[in-house]
Protein backbone atom coordinates (compact mmCIF):
# COMPACT_ATOMS: atom_id res chain seq x y z
CA UNK A 1 0.00 0.00 0.00
CA UNK A 2 3.01 2.76 0.41
CA UNK A 3 4.49 1.74 -2.18
CA UNK A 4 1.17 2.79 -4.26
CA UNK A 5 1.04 6.02 -2.39
CA UNK A 6 4.31 6.46 -2.87
CA UNK A 7 3.70 5.88 -6.78
CA UNK A 8 0.78 8.40 -6.84
CA UNK A 9 2.60 10.95 -4.92
CA UNK A 10 5.57 10.99 -7.30
CA UNK A 11 3.23 10.41 -10.49
CA UNK A 12 1.32 13.67 -8.75
CA UNK A 13 4.17 15.41 -8.52
CA UNK A 14 5.68 15.29 -12.34
CA UNK A 15 1.76 16.04 -13.37
CA UNK A 16 1.99 18.97 -11.66
CA UNK A 17 5.35 19.79 -12.37
CA UNK A 18 4.46 19.49 -16.42
CA UNK A 19 1.47 21.79 -15.78
CA UNK A 20 3.93 24.08 -14.13
CA UNK A 21 6.42 24.21 -16.38
CA UNK A 22 7.09 27.15 -18.70
CA UNK A 23 7.00 26.80 -22.29
CA UNK A 24 9.11 28.56 -25.17
CA UNK A 25 6.30 30.60 -27.16
CA UNK A 26 6.72 32.71 -30.46
CA UNK A 27 4.70 36.07 -30.85
CA UNK A 28 4.31 37.17 -34.99
CA UNK A 29 3.37 40.11 -35.71
CA UNK A 30 -0.25 41.88 -35.86
CA UNK A 31 0.83 44.32 -39.24
CA UNK A 32 3.42 44.36 -41.83
CA UNK A 33 4.45 47.20 -44.07
CA UNK A 34 7.42 47.10 -46.44
CA UNK A 35 8.06 50.41 -48.09
CA UNK A 36 10.45 50.91 -51.10
CA UNK A 37 11.07 47.04 -51.44
CA UNK A 38 11.36 44.73 -55.25
CA UNK A 39 8.41 42.31 -54.34
CA UNK A 40 9.46 39.16 -56.11
CA UNK A 41 7.82 36.11 -55.52
CA UNK A 42 5.98 37.00 -52.24
CA UNK A 43 9.19 38.00 -50.67
CA UNK A 44 10.04 41.91 -50.34
CA UNK A 45 13.78 42.61 -50.90
CA UNK A 46 15.53 45.73 -49.31
CA UNK A 47 18.55 46.73 -52.23
CA UNK A 48 17.96 50.06 -52.45
CA UNK A 49 18.35 53.42 -49.78
CA UNK A 50 14.32 53.71 -49.40
CA UNK A 51 13.67 50.19 -48.82
CA UNK A 52 12.65 50.19 -45.33
CA UNK A 53 10.15 47.20 -43.50
CA UNK A 54 7.86 47.53 -40.40
CA UNK A 55 6.73 44.92 -38.27
CA UNK A 56 4.07 45.81 -34.90
CA UNK A 57 3.64 43.24 -32.18
CA UNK A 58 0.48 42.71 -30.30
CA UNK A 59 2.94 42.94 -27.13
CA UNK A 60 -0.05 42.83 -24.36
CA UNK A 61 0.20 39.08 -24.85
CA UNK A 62 3.87 38.56 -22.82
CA UNK A 63 2.01 39.66 -19.61
CA UNK A 64 3.12 37.02 -17.33
CA UNK A 65 6.39 36.12 -19.61
CA UNK A 66 10.08 36.05 -18.36
CA UNK A 67 10.87 39.88 -18.71
CA UNK A 68 14.88 38.54 -19.34
CA UNK A 69 13.76 35.90 -22.07
CA UNK A 70 12.37 37.71 -25.04
CA UNK A 71 14.54 37.74 -28.07
CA UNK A 72 13.99 39.07 -31.43
CA UNK A 73 13.94 36.13 -34.21
CA UNK A 74 14.49 36.50 -37.69
CA UNK A 75 14.14 34.03 -41.26
CA UNK A 76 14.55 35.39 -44.19
CA UNK A 77 16.74 35.22 -47.81
CA UNK A 78 20.05 37.30 -48.60
CA UNK A 79 22.05 36.96 -51.42
CA UNK A 80 25.25 39.13 -52.52
CA UNK A 81 23.48 41.35 -54.99
CA UNK A 82 21.30 41.18 -58.14
CA UNK A 83 20.98 37.75 -59.41
CA UNK A 84 22.74 36.73 -56.26
CA UNK A 85 24.78 33.76 -55.26
CA UNK A 86 24.50 31.44 -52.77
CA UNK A 87 25.65 30.97 -48.85
CA UNK A 88 25.89 34.67 -48.35
CA UNK A 89 24.94 36.66 -44.24
CA UNK A 90 24.60 39.87 -43.20
CA UNK A 91 24.07 41.44 -40.34
CA UNK A 92 20.74 43.30 -39.55
CA UNK A 93 20.48 46.67 -37.20
CA UNK A 94 16.75 46.83 -36.42
CA UNK A 95 14.93 50.07 -34.71
CA UNK A 96 12.59 48.93 -31.50
CA UNK A 97 9.55 51.34 -30.95
CA UNK A 98 8.01 51.62 -27.78
CA UNK A 99 6.20 54.59 -27.00
CA UNK A 100 8.55 57.42 -27.06
CA UNK A 101 11.62 54.68 -26.49
CA UNK A 102 13.71 53.53 -29.51
CA UNK A 103 16.08 51.27 -29.09
CA UNK A 104 18.94 49.93 -31.70
CA UNK A 105 19.45 45.83 -31.59
CA UNK A 106 21.33 43.83 -33.83
CA UNK A 107 20.96 40.21 -35.18
CA UNK A 108 23.98 38.63 -36.91
CA UNK A 109 22.04 35.97 -39.52
CA UNK A 110 23.95 32.29 -39.86
CA UNK A 111 23.40 31.11 -43.41
CA UNK A 112 24.20 27.29 -43.49
CA UNK A 113 24.44 26.77 -47.04
CA UNK A 114 28.15 25.80 -48.88
CA UNK A 115 29.52 26.18 -50.77
CA UNK A 116 29.45 29.83 -51.07
CA UNK A 117 29.50 31.00 -54.65
CA UNK A 118 29.06 34.26 -56.14
CA UNK A 119 27.64 33.18 -59.44
CA UNK A 120 23.35 33.68 -60.01
CA UNK A 121 22.11 30.48 -57.63
CA UNK A 122 18.68 30.85 -58.78
CA UNK A 123 17.66 30.82 -55.36
CA UNK A 124 19.50 28.17 -53.71
CA UNK A 125 21.40 29.25 -50.62
CA UNK A 126 19.82 31.86 -49.81
CA UNK A 127 18.20 31.52 -46.46
CA UNK A 128 19.18 32.59 -43.32
CA UNK A 129 18.53 32.86 -39.58
CA UNK A 130 19.29 34.41 -36.92
CA UNK A 131 18.41 36.36 -33.24
CA UNK A 132 19.27 39.16 -31.18
CA UNK A 133 20.53 39.18 -27.26
CA UNK A 134 18.01 39.07 -24.94
CA UNK A 135 16.01 42.48 -25.62
CA UNK A 136 16.30 44.77 -22.42
CA UNK A 137 13.85 43.75 -19.42
CA UNK A 138 12.59 47.31 -18.80
CA UNK A 139 11.39 47.70 -22.85
CA UNK A 140 9.75 44.07 -22.66
CA UNK A 141 7.97 45.63 -19.29
CA UNK A 142 6.96 49.04 -21.10
CA UNK A 143 6.56 46.78 -24.39
CA UNK A 144 3.78 44.86 -22.27
CA UNK A 145 2.46 48.04 -20.44
CA UNK A 146 2.05 49.71 -23.54
CA UNK A 147 0.51 46.95 -26.11
CA UNK A 148 2.54 47.70 -28.88
CA UNK A 149 5.99 47.85 -29.99
CA UNK A 150 7.34 48.60 -33.65
CA UNK A 151 10.30 46.72 -35.24
CA UNK A 152 11.66 48.90 -38.16
CA UNK A 153 14.57 47.50 -40.97
CA UNK A 154 15.73 49.46 -43.48
CA UNK A 155 18.12 48.43 -45.97
CA UNK A 156 20.21 52.14 -45.63
CA UNK A 157 22.14 51.35 -42.41
CA UNK A 158 20.47 48.24 -41.58
CA UNK A 159 22.09 45.45 -43.99
CA UNK A 160 25.91 45.26 -43.39
CA UNK A 161 27.63 44.62 -45.38
CA UNK A 162 25.54 46.98 -47.80
CA UNK A 163 25.95 44.85 -50.86
CA UNK A 164 23.94 42.39 -49.56
CA UNK A 165 20.17 41.69 -50.77
CA UNK A 166 17.79 40.69 -47.79
CA UNK A 167 14.21 39.42 -48.79
CA UNK A 168 11.81 39.52 -45.81
CA UNK A 169 8.09 38.50 -45.33
CA UNK A 170 4.91 39.10 -42.49
CA UNK A 171 6.26 36.30 -40.74
CA UNK A 172 10.37 36.68 -40.92
CA UNK A 173 10.60 38.65 -37.43
CA UNK A 174 8.99 36.95 -34.29
CA UNK A 175 9.74 37.77 -30.53
CA UNK A 176 10.70 34.44 -28.66
CA UNK A 177 9.71 33.96 -25.55
CA UNK A 178 9.06 32.00 -22.52
CA UNK A 179 5.91 31.72 -20.26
Amino acid sequence: MRRVILVVCILSLVAAGVAFAAHARALHCANYTAQGCANIVAWDWLRTPNAQVIYEFDTSQLAGCNLNKVHLNFTGLCTNGFNGGAGYSATLKVKLYVGDTTKTTALKTTNPYRPVDANNSGGVGYQVYGTSSPLEARLVEQAINEGAMKVELAWSGGVSPSSRHLAVKKDSFSLGYVK
